[in-house]
């Protein structure tokens, strides 16, 4: 019966998440070691061997991506695993049928996400173009000729655009959190049904993106100290560049091997754990959901 179809339980897909993040981490750490430190030696060993200059060569740096692209889906397949299998301390290792259709599923997302970003980056054009001839018109048109636009038009553009915003912004974080379980019902199935888990998330939009919602500012609290520690040590390295590869300055990246190895590890141990904490809370969260609409 439609009464009896199961929904989304909010608080426990938090609880269950904050748990992730924080008692049940060191087993999530041991189920998700290796392809951890694949990802350690995939990054360090090119800077250990000195690979990098202020220029990095684009023949070193795509095959490095593709190589932290697909341990990332390793472990993220692994960490999900860890989430669905409450009991499990054996480590997860490999490349296997799940994992490719795990890779599927996250180049899918970011063909969703190029859509959207493209999609915004039509009503702001159309909104700028819009602007421009209201103020082209208006000003070589004196209030005595009769201008096409009034003056009050240009708070209704104004509205226009941000209503056009309000529904793309609502519409991408509707379908972002449909989406959020796509991953987990991968791992699951060992296989990528996009329809079948579409159909499994119908109706539970709003309760996803509310817990997407509040689980990426529990991430953001608990990464905001770590995150300034590791700012200031950009700062400290000179890392006043605008250009970025995977989310960090340049020159950031480069001059990493400046650090001591102290300071080395405290950074990458400072990484480490808020990717840690923050995957917790959300994978824990939407493996609880999906297990609660299963």
């Amino acid at each position: 019966m439609a009464g009896d179809r199961a929904h989304v339980e909010i608080g426990a897909a938090i609880g269950a998440g904050i748990a992730a993040a924080t008692y049940r981490l060191p087993r999530l750490l041991v189920v998700t070691l290796v392809p951890l430190l694949l990802i350690a030696a995939i990054i360090g060993v090119p800077f250990g061997l000195g690979h990098f200059g202020e220029d990095p060569n684009l023949l070193v740096m795509a095959p490095l991506d593709i190589a932290i692209l697909a341990a990332g889906v390793m472990w993220t397949a692994a960490y999900i695993r860890g989430c669905l299998e409450p009991g499990r301390w054996r480590p997860s290792f490999g490349f296997g049928r799940a994992e490719l259709h795990l890779l599927g599923a996250v180049l899918l997302s970011a063909v969703v996400t190029v859509g959207f970003a493209l999609a915004l980056g039509l009503i702001l054009v159309v909104s700028l173009l819009a602007a421009g001839g209201y103020v082209l018109v208006y000003a070589g048109s004196s209030p005595s000729d009769g201008a096409i636009f009034q003056p009050g038009s240009n708070s209704v553009l104004l509205a226009a655009t941000g209503i056009a915003l309000l529904v793309w912004l609502t519409l991408f974080l509707l379908v972002t959190a449909r989406l959020s379980v796509v991953f987990v019902d991968v791992v699951a199935r060992g296989r990528l049904a996009l329809g079948e888990a579409w159909r499994l998330t119908s109706g539970e939009g709003w309760r996803l993106l509310a817990v997407t919602v509040i689980v990426g500012a529990i991430a953001a609290i608990v990464a905001a100290p770590a995150m300034v520690y590791l700012a200031s040590v950009a700062l400290e390295l000179g890392a006043g560049r605008v250009m970025h590869v995977r989310g960090l300055p340049i020159q950031f990246a480069v001059r990493l091997k400046d650090l001591d190895a102290s300071a080395w590890a405290l950074v990458a141990g400072l990484l480490a754990l808020v990717s840690y904490v923050s995957k917790g809370l959300t994978i824990g969260a939407y493996v609880r959901a999906y297990k609660s609409l299963r």
